[in-house]
C-alpha cells in the first residue's frame, strides 16, 4: 500500500526503520539488564525481551501512522506534522526505559537549549523538524516547493537558543563557586562476585577517599547509590564515634557527606535514600527516592511471578523492596541546597517537584549502574542527566559505582567524567570539581505540563485547515 506513494512517504518509511534500529540498539541494554536480574530462566526472559519490542513497537508504528497521515494532508501539517507528532508520543511514551531521538544531541548544545520548555521531547521535535527540512530541501532540487515555513520556524528555534544558552554561560562565569568531590568506587552492590566482599572492605576505600577530598578542600562529598552496605537505621541522629570502622565523616569534620543507602526506621518502612551527614556530625533529613524502577523495586514482579509459580529468591540477585518517598526533594548539605537524583530518576523531568521549597543550588546525582552490564546504560543514564540539568538551569553532579561520575553545567555540558579504568584493577576513583552555584530561573515549570499539548493543538489546527482547503477546491 504504501509502495505507490512512495515519494509522499518515505519520510515515514525511512523513520520506520530508524525506529526499529533505536529499538533493537535499546533492546541491547534491556537484554543486558535483565540477563543480569533473571538468573537462566531462558523463555521468561525472551518473553520479557519481546515484551519490550512491543511496547517500542506500538509506539513508533503509531507515530509513523500519524506522520503519515500528515504528509497527506496540507501544507503546514507536510512541514511541522512529523515533528510535531513525534513530540507528543515521546512526551507521553509508556515504556519503562524510554528512548528518545533527543538523546543523541546532547554534544549540541545549542539544539538541546529547547529541553527548558518541552523536555527532551522538544528536543526530538526540533532534531526531527531538521531531518524533516534536510529532507525538503533535497526535494526542491527535483522541483518541489521551498519548505519556506519550516525554515523559517526551525531558524527562529535556533536563534533563540543559542541566545539563552549565551546567557546562562555568561551567568555561570559570574556565579559563586563550590568545591564538590564524587566517589565511583568500582564496587557495585548488585553483582553477585561483589556480594562476597565484607561490608567493612567495601566501605573502607570510600571513607579513606572522602577523607582525601575533604583535605583538598571539597565542602561537600557525594557517594554512590546504595554505597552504605548495610541497612541504614532512620531513627540513628549523628554519625558514628570518631573511632567506629562505620563512621562516614572525615576526622577533619571540613565537609557534609552525601551517602546513599537503604534506610530502615522503628516504622517497618524501607527506603532507597539519600543520607546528609552534616559537618558537625548530624545526620539531616533524608531523601527518599520517589520514582522506583518498577521492575525491581516493587511488589510488581512479584505478582507477575505469582502467576507463573516463581518465588522471588530463585530469579533476583541482591535487589530488596523498597517504597515510594514523598516529602520535599530539596534537602540541607552543609550550606547547599541540594536535589538529590537516585539512579533512574535521572530520565524523568524534575523542576516541577520541588514542592514549593524552592529550587535547589544544584543536582545531585547517586547511581548505581553495575548490575547493567556494560556502559551503554550509562552513557544513555547520563544524556538524559544533560537534560535535567538544562531543564533545571542548575549543575547536576553525579556519583556512580563504576561509571559516569562527574558533573554536567547549567547548560548541558559534560564537563568532566570519570571512565571504567580496567588498568586500575578495579580500584575506585575520584573527582573533584569548581561548581557553579546558579540562580537562574527556569521557564520547564511552566512550560512543560502544558508542551505535548500544544503541539496537540497545532496538530488539529493543521488538519482542520486542510479539511477547510479541500472543502475550498470542491466549491
Amino acid at each position: 500500500e504504501i509502495m505507490p506513494s512512495l515519494v509522499g512517504s518515505e519520510m515515514c518509511i525511512r523513520d520506520r526503520v530508524t525506529g526499529m534500529l533505536v529499538a533493537l540498539v535499546g533492546s541491547h541494554w534491556m537484554m543486558a539488564t535483565i540477563d543480569r536480574i533473571y538468573a537462566g530462566q531462558g523463555w521468561r526472559l525472551w518473553a520479557l525481551w519481546v515484551g519490550s519490542m512491543c511496547v517500542w513497537a506500538l509506539g513508533m508504528g503509531l507515530w509513523a501512522v500519524a506522520a503519515r497521515g500528515c504528509l497527506r494532508s496540507g501544507p503546514m501539517l507536510r512541514q511541522a506534522g512529523p515533528p510535531l507528532v513525534l513530540a507528543v508520543v515521546e512526551t507521553w511514551n509508556p515504556a519503562i526505559l524510554p528512548i528518545h531521538v533527543g538523546l543523541p544531541c546532547t554534544q549540541y548544545p545549542t539544539l538541546i537549549q529547547v529541553a527548558e520548555l518541552g523536555g527532551v521531547a522538544a528536543v526530538s521535535a526540533v532534531a526531527m523538524g531538521l531531518n524533516c527540512l534536510l529532507l525538503r530541501l533535497l526535494q526542491c532540487l527535483r522541483g518541489g516547493a521551498m519548505p519556506v515555513g519550516l525554515l523559517c520556524a526551525l531558524a527562529g528555534i535556533l536563534g533563540a537558543s543559542s541566545l539563552r544558552l549565551d546567557w546562562v554561560e555568561h551567568a555561570q562565569d559570574g556565579s559563586d563557586r563550590v568545591r564538590i568531590g564524587m566517589v565511583q568506587p568500582e564496587v557495585g552492590v548488585i553483582r553477585r562476585a561483589d556480594a562476597e566482599l565484607s561490608a567493612a572492605t567495601r566501605t573502607r576505600w570510600i571513607r579513606r577517599a572522602t577523607e582525601r577530598l575533604a583535605a583538598n578542600g571539597a565542602e561537600a562529598v557525594i557517594w554512590p547509590e546504595g554505597a552504605w552496605p548495610l541497612l541504614m537505621d532512620r531513627d540513628r541522629a549523628s554519625d558514628f564515634p570518631s573511632a567506629h570502622p562505620w563512621r562516614v565523616l572525615p576526622p577533619s569534620g571540613t565537609c557534609a557527606v552525601l551517602v546513599g543507602a537503604l534506610t530502615d526506621g522503628s516504622d517497618g518502612r524501607r527506603f532507597n535514600s539519600a543520607v546528609p551527614f552534616q559537618k558537625n556530625g548530624q545526620i539531616g533529613t533524608p531523601y527518599h527516592k520517589r520514582a522506583l524502577f518498577r521492575i525491581g523495586e516493587t511488589g510488581l514482579l512479584d505478582r507477575m511471578l505469582a502467576l507463573t509459580g516463581v518465588t522471588r529468591d530463585e530469579l533476583l540477585v541482591d535487589l530488596p523492596l523498597v517504597e515510594p518517598g514523598d516529602g520535599d526533594r530539596v534537602i540541607q548539605l552543609g550550606t547547599l541546597r541540594v536535589a538529590p537524583v537516585i539512579c533512574n530518576e535521572e530520565i524523568r523531568p524534575l523542576s516541577t517537584g520541588w514542592h514549593g521549597a524552592g529550587p535547589p543550588d544544584i543536582l545531585a546525582g547517586l547511581s548505581s549502574v553495575s548490575w547493567f552490564g556494560g556502559a551503554e546504560s550509562s552513557r544513555q543514564q547520563a544524556a538524559h542527566a544533560a537534560f535535567r540539568a538544562v531543564e533545571s538551569r542548575r549543575a547536576f553532579v553525579r556519583a556512580s559505582s563504576d561509571y559516569g561520575s562527574g558533573w554536567i553545567d547549567g547548560s548541558g555540558h559534560h564537563r568532566d567524567r570519570l571512565a571504567v579504568d580496567s588498568s586500575r584493577g578495579g580500584r575506585g576513583q575520584v573527582l573533584l570539581a569548581d561548581v557553579p552555584v546558579l540562580t537562574i530561573r527556569s521557564a520547564h515549570r511552566l512550560f512543560a505540563p502544558v508542551f505535548p499539548w500544544l503541539c496537540l493543538c497545532l496538530l488539529l489546527a493543521g488538519r482542520l485547515l486542510a479539511v477547510e482547503e479541500r472543502q475550498g477546491i470542491v466549491r
